[in-house]
């Protein structure tokens, strides 16, 4: 009987679990990107990328930081991802970057 009822239980818990996989999470992400000196950097892109227990990433969203180096992100992430990356892309040096990645 008790064995019957954690197998119950266990079944009730994988069905949420899959269940809950299917809806989608606000996100919100926020920082400021400071040089060695401790000032702000303008217009740096960062990314975010979303992964799961593959070695593949996806890009979920991109921004640049604003006058005073920060940044923020609002962003709709898929359940099937557990883990989230920012980061700077190293990019070639090209003058006014910003908007060379507009434009394209």
């Amino acid at each position: 009987m008790l064995q019957n009822l954690q197998s119950v239980c266990l079944a009730i818990t994988l069905i949420i679990s899959l269940a809950a996989c299917e809806f989608e999470r606000t996100t919100y992400i926020y920082g400021k990107v400071i040089d060695q000196n401790q000032q702000p950097v303008d217009s740096i892109m960062l990314m975010v990328t979303g992964a799961n227990l593959s070695p593949n990433t996806v890009h979920l969203a991109s921004t640049y930081t604003d006058a005073n180096g920060e940044y923020e992100i609002l962003l709709e992430v898929p359940r099937k991802y557990l883990f989230l990356s920012i980061y700077i892309p190293y990019l070639p040096d090209i003058p006014n970057l910003k908007g060379f990645m507009k434009s394209r």
